[in-house]
């Protein structure tokens, strides 16, 4: 008897502990789906990985896999369109050691709204994107060691497909702040961050930190795209919240 398919979640903060290199530059994103890859033999068996297909303006197509975590726990659905629980797991989200959280958290650092994660992959088929390359250090796994080098991440979102665009909308109209009420909001738990974990922190680092914080409020998404804009971060000196866009570093100073 087949057992029932059972989805995990593809948000950053609902993630648990636990081949080539595109280079750096602008690319569209013009496919994304869940496989088994094996990296050239090197992983037995095969990890379930984000294949995402990434096109520059040259028409030139490159592939990349992120390892989202281990075959015994994940497996992509039949569809590749999601990851599923495998049989016999408890698990209930991404690993986040694996290349795929880390892509996907650049995702929701570039302003993408994690709740659009919520479903099928193929969302983000579509999107403009700068990528970055992320160092990644040496990784210990049950099952094998993974060598510190670069993955390439999302460093900044262009533009969006009409429907990607349109999804998103909704998702922010779900919200139940106003612009005037979150941004007070999102100053309070920006500070609470910063205290707890700072002072300092890299701006890369704190949607990961807020993620956990507003993981039941119903203005998450909106706060979570508002703490990685540089025009909010800039406005919070009153606050005692100073962010060098040079270094990526926001500090909380006191106020």
């Amino acid at each position: 008897m087949s057992h029932a398919e059972e989805y995990v979640s593809l948000k950053p903060s609902d993630a648990v502990k636990g081949g080539g290199t595109i280079e750096e530059g602008r690319y569209k994103i013009t496919s994304a789906e869940f496989i088994l890859f094996d990296y050239g033999g090197t992983v037995v068996p095969a990890a379930p990985s984000l294949a995402v297909g990434f096109t520059n303006a040259d028409g030139i197509l490159g592939t990349q896999c992120y390892s989202a975590g281990s075959a015994r726990n994940l497996e992509p659905s039949a569809s590749g369109k999601r990851l599923r629980r495998a049989s016999g797991s408890s698990t209930s989200g991404l690993n986040d050691s694996s290349n795929c959280f880390l892509f996907l958290r650049s995702l929701a650092n570039a302003g993408f709204s994690e709740e659009l994660l919520a479903g099928d992959i193929d969302v983000i088929i579509g999107l403009d994107v700068d990528i970055i390359h992320e160092q990644v250090k040496e990784r210990d796994f049950k099952d094998r060691k993974v060598a510190a080098r670069s993955i390439p991440v999302v460093g900044k979102i262009h533009g969006t497909a009409k429907a990607t665009t349109a999804k998103a909308a909704k998702a922010a109209a779900k919200s139940n702040g106003s612009p005037a009420t979150l941004e007070p909001k999102a100053q309070a738990v920006l500070v609470d961050v910063l205290k707890a974990e700072g002072p300092e922190m890299q701006k890369k680092d704190i949607s990961t930190a807020v993620f956990k914080r507003v993981q039941t409020d119903p203005d998450r998404s909106a706060i979570l795209q508002l703490i990685v804009q540089d025009s909010f971060l800039k406005g919070l000196v009153d606050a005692g919240i100073l962010y060098d866009a040079e270094r990526g570093a926001v500090m909380y100073v006191g106020g």
